[in-house]
Formats: structure tokens, sequence, C-alpha cells
């Protein structure tokens, strides 16, 4: 499996690169192993999810009931599961940061939204302030999708008065 991520003659690389980050990511525990198989779990930090494909390692055990925890979520109450595209309720928190997820072993794809951002990542492209001196030639030809919320939001705070800043007071 190492092999799928080192080029020839680079196995140094599997083991000297150090990822700090990886020990607050979301993570698989508890893996009623040799029945249940993971065949791969991965953070994937697009859509906030931790991504697991299980797999039963004998037919003796296929069918089984099984679980597994999830640790190190930021914030169970946002935790949203898909089992094999569909929605999955068969969950429970055990605590803040962690789930106890119950299942039978077989062949699965297990979708869990976590809402984990790795701290390591870029950070998104972050605009100019329309409002700071000297702006006006980074902002030409920006077009911006404004949510509408946002802008009831900055209009209740301009006719309130609570925008905070100088230039709308």
């Amino acid at each position: 499996m190492v092999a799928n991520y080192v080029g020839e003659r680079s196995w140094a690389n599997a083991f000297s690169t150090f990822d700090p980050h990886r020990f607050l990511a979301p993570t698989i525990e508890g893996v009623d192993f040799p029945k249940l198989g993971i065949d791969f779990a991965y953070n994937e930090t697009a859509d906030a999810s931790l991504h697991i494909k299980t797999y039963a390692t004998s037919s003796h055990a296929k069918g089984e009931h099984t679980q597994f925890r999830i640790v190190n979520l930021p914030a169970v109450d946002e935790v949203r599961i898909l089992r094999d595209g569909r929605q999955f309720c068969a969950w429970e928190q055990l605590n803040d940061s962690s789930i106890v997820i119950h299942s039978k072993v077989e062949r699965h794809r297990f979708s869990i939204y976590t809402n984990y951002r790795d701290p390591a990542a870029a950070p998104p492209n972050k605009l100019p302030m329309a409002n700071e001196a000297g702006n006006d030639d980074k902002l030409k030809g920006t077009s911006l999708r404004v949510n509408l919320g946002d802008l009831v939001a900055v209009s209740q705070q301009r006719s309130n008065n609570t925008s905070g800043c100088s230039c709308c007071a």
C-alpha cells in the first residue's frame, strides 16, 4: 500500500515525512480485526469528510455485527454519515469528539461528514477589502456571489448602525 504513494527508490520518504496534523484529524479506531478489513480510510478536506471502505476478511465473518469508533471529531453534532450512498443512522455519540458506528461485516463505503479542516491546508484566496485604500485596481474585474442572508445582515447592521466599521457609521 505504501508503494502507491512513493516513487521508485524513494522508500525513505515514506518514513521521513512527518505530518503533525494527522494526529488531530478524525480517525477510525477499534476495528474488529481480523473479521473486518479496512480497504482505505482518508480525510478529504474538499468535502470535510472521512471516507472509509470496509470488507469482510473471510466468508465466515460476513454478515456479523461489528462496530468501530471515529475519534477526533471537531463537532459531533455536525456529523452526518452516508453508507453506500444512503443516509446512515446506526451510530451514537460516545463523547464530545467521538462516535461509534454499528454495522455488519461486509463491503461498505462510508462517507462521514466531520467538518474537519486541515490546519496545514492553504487558506482560501482572500479578496482585498473594497474599503481599504489602494484596492481599486486589485478589485477590477472581480465578481462575487453574495448570499441573500449576508445582504440582509449588512442591511440590518447599517440601519441599526451596529456594523462596527467607521465607514458605515
